[in-house]
């Protein structure tokens, strides 16, 4: 285990922007540093394309992108083998033998905004329980990407409870996992399969990883989860797309409706919300 380090994890998929992935970091090269080291864990696989591998890999000249680089901050990138969900336990267990942070923490390219203070208000939290610390979450605040460039209408809300009531609310980015919790976990466990584009994908659910999992081995070593007192995140969505998918989701309930006659009538949403309908003997 490193000692006053925390390991921040940056999952890399065949579809990550290299854009979005240097923002990514930018967020972490901003924090405000108070005497801990941050390592970034860059974690590819052979999904990726070759060509942004090379960039991944390419330490020096990701270093050079950035108008100074802290001392504290260190980078590595890591090709794994395991196209699984525990890729990040093939870099810990294989690849460096869990010599990693004693506060592990997750970095998605989503749009998920880390402050200044993130890192910061973590390690303080984690520093007066850590003997009691197995895991922490943020307090967040929610904004909406269709409203963008009006900051007066653009917070959605806030989420300022303890912990959340519901596993859908917890994001990747808010998870920090102690040391020695992170290495008895099951990242598979949290994979949850859906249909897309016709076909059967597994979708790593946050929540589901931190109940089932993260929770679960905490408990078992007798450690629990805690909140930093202050807000340290925004979680951008689109409310737009979140309300047409929820009109949607009504409508489903129409799409197939028994008649009198033992035919079948079918509805077809229209982009401009305009319901039609079809029978089928």
């Amino acid at each position: 285990m490193k000692k006053n380090t925390i390991t921040v994890f940056i999952g890399i998929d065949h579809f990550t922007n290299f854009n979005q992935y240097l923002e990514a970091i930018n967020q972490i090269v901003k924090q405000n540093n108070s005497g801990f080291t941050v390592e970034i864990v860059a974690v590819t696989s052979a999904q990726v394309p070759d060509e942004l591998n090379k960039m991944y890999m390419n330490v020096e000249e990701i270093k050079q992108r950035y108008k100074e680089w802290p001392d504290w901050l260190i980078y590595t990138c890591f090709k794994s083998d395991d196209h699984s969900y525990n890729k990040f336990l093939n870099y810990t267990e294989n690849e460096v033998n869990g010599e990693i942070g004693e506060l592990c923490a997750f970095k998605s390219v989503s749009p998920i905004v880390w402050f200044p203070n993130h890192l910061v208000a973590h390690w303080d939290e984690y520093s007066r329980e850590k003997k009691k610390c197995g895991w922490m979450i943020s307090r967040l605040e929610v904004k909406d990407l269709s409203n963008i460039k009006d900051e007066k209408k653009n917070t959605v809300t806030f989420r300022l409870d303890d912990f959340p009531d519901h596993i859908d609310k917890i994001v990747l980015d808010e998870i920090f996992i102690s040391h020695k919790v992170l290495l008895g976990c099951d990242f598979n466990a949290a994979a949850i399969m859906t249909e897309h584009e016709g076909s059967k994908v597994a979708i790593f659910h946050a929540g589901k990883f931190l109940i089932d999992s993260v929770k679960k081995f905490s408990e078992l070593l007798k450690l629990k989860g805690y909140n930093p007192k202050e807000i340290t995140v925004q979680h951008w969505i689109n409310m737009k797309e979140i309300e047409k998918g929820q009109q949607a989701q009504q409508n489903q309930e129409l799409l197939a409706t028994s008649l009198e006659d033992g035919a079948i009538m079918f509805a077809e949403v229209e982009d401009d919300g305009a319901i039609t309908f079809s029978e089928e003997n």
